[in-house]
């Protein structure tokens, strides 16, 4: 899988929407969380769909290994790519925030 251009595409699309949504104006602190939070959901979605491409050539090339470990976390994420992606972004979108107002508590900025 070539991660880097998973890495570009997310970065490009993250740094599209801040510009979009702060033309002409300083960042504050309310426009960065709300950053966190689109950057949280957008990594999420395009990666899960980045991903399940992946996987679903490697299948068909079938070069997908066959000796992998079985998580029971991952047994029980739905196999629906838009309900894990709805699920993911979902979960890093409160958490992406919640990680950056800690460090800027912490940074006292």
């Amino acid at each position: 899988m070539n991660n880097t251009t998973a890495i570009l595409l997310t970065l490009g699309i993250n740094l599209a929407i801040m510009v979009a949504l702060n033309w002409g104006k300083s960042f504050g602190l309310a426009d960065i969380m709300l950053d966190a939070v689109i950057c949280g959901v957008m990594t999420v979605v395009i990666n899960v769909f980045f991903v399940r491409h992946y996987v679903t050539r490697a299948l068909a090339n079938k070069t997908l290994p066959t000796n992998l470990p079985v998580s029971r976390m991952m047994m029980r994420l739905p196999r629906n790519p838009l309900l894990l992606a709805l699920l993911c972004a979902l979960f890093f979108g409160l958490l992406t925030p919640l990680i950056n107002g800690m460090i800027f508590i912490l940074l006292r900025f």
